[in-house]
């Protein structure tokens, strides 16, 4: 009797957990629909901005790189078309990938200006690789994005199938960007001068092997991108580090597949106009306001020069 009853009861809950797994998921998309709309400049929401509503003619994707460096308003004026920019602080080469094909499943953007570093192809894999790639959770994966969650792990691609896993955090960011968080410049978030910070060149040495995964997946979203007719255009921001980076054979590779499979690549790393000059940086690796707006001027140089 004991053993019916325990039984009984685990079934219960287990039935329980799966209407609340399945019944998460259209709860928690309205919320994040009315915070998206409620808000769209909301630094928070640039991920979901980019899924599910963006329209515009320009996108500028990357990590921090881009959400600091690429001023949409200078580029609208000069280009005469409609730009957003989507980077995201810590949103490595993987979950620029799955950002990339997700947004290619609903529209196609006219240009893709793809803010990537010289040093994204590097076999060595952290935590930091995959840190920001939980905003794409909530969304039914594509092949692409699916092989990105792959190399997360076993226990990462089977937790996928509970949606109460993928929403996992996520009511906290939903509710708090109706009344907080940074509000960004159509995606741009300028980073001030700080006199009293002090900049160095950074001479740490750039890691010379190659992911083949990486170059594998980074080459199927580029093909992707060529077969929905969207223009792509690869940049490198400026950087104060003397890392070495273009003698490695993974920079020789990610200029060997540009090359081949004809994308337009901008590398300004050691650019004379913002190497060394350090009243352009907020730190080594992000250029602040004035310099975002130089830097932005020369690519719309070479975006006129292109396009």
């Amino acid at each position: 009797m004991k053993a019916a009853q325990f039984f009984i009861r685990a079934f219960v809950v287990l039935a329980g957990v799966v209407i609340l797994d399945f019944a998460c998921r259209p709860v928690m998309d309205a919320l994040r629909q009315v915070s998206l709309r409620t808000n769209p400049d909301n630094y928070e929401m640039t991920s979901y901005y980019g899924v599910e509503i963006a329209s515009e003619d320009m996108l500028v994707l990357g990590a921090s790189t881009a959400t600091h460096h690429y001023i949409p308003s200078l580029l609208e004026d000069s280009l005469q078309m409609s730009v957003r920019n989507l980077g995201k602080d810590g949103a490595f080469l993987y979950c620029q990938i799955c950002q990339l094909s997700l947004i290619l499943e609903r529209y196609t953007p006219k240009v893709i200006l793809w803010d990537i570093h010289d040093d994204c192809l590097s076999h060595n894999l952290d935590w930091g690789d995959f840190m920001e790639i939980s905003d794409y959770f909530p969304y039914r994966l594509n092949d692409i994005s699916r092989s990105v969650v792959k190399e997360m792990g076993t226990f990462q691609s089977v937790s996928m199938q509970s949606w109460l896993y993928r929403y996992n955090s996520k009511l906290p960011e939903y509710l708090f960007s109706f009344v907080s968080g940074r509000n960004s410049q159509k995606g741009y978030v300028p980073l001030p001068a700080d006199q009293g910070f002090s900049i160095e060149v950074s001479e740490t040495k750039a890691t010379e092997n190659i992911n083949q995964k990486k170059v594998e997946l980074l080459e199927e979203v580029l093909a992707l991108c060529k077969e929905k007719g969207c223009r792509l255009i690869l940049a490198t921001s400026p950087r104060l580090s003397d890392d070495g980076v273009q003698q490695t054979e993974q920079y020789k590779m990610l200029c060997s597949i540009t090359e081949r499979m004809g994308i337009p690549y901008f590398n300004y790393h050691y650019d004379s106009r913002f190497f060394n000059e350090t009243t352009l940086f907020r730190d080594t690796d992000h250029l602040n306001d004035q310099g975002a707006a130089l830097y932005t001027s020369c690519i719309i140089e070479e975006l006129k020069a292109t396009l």
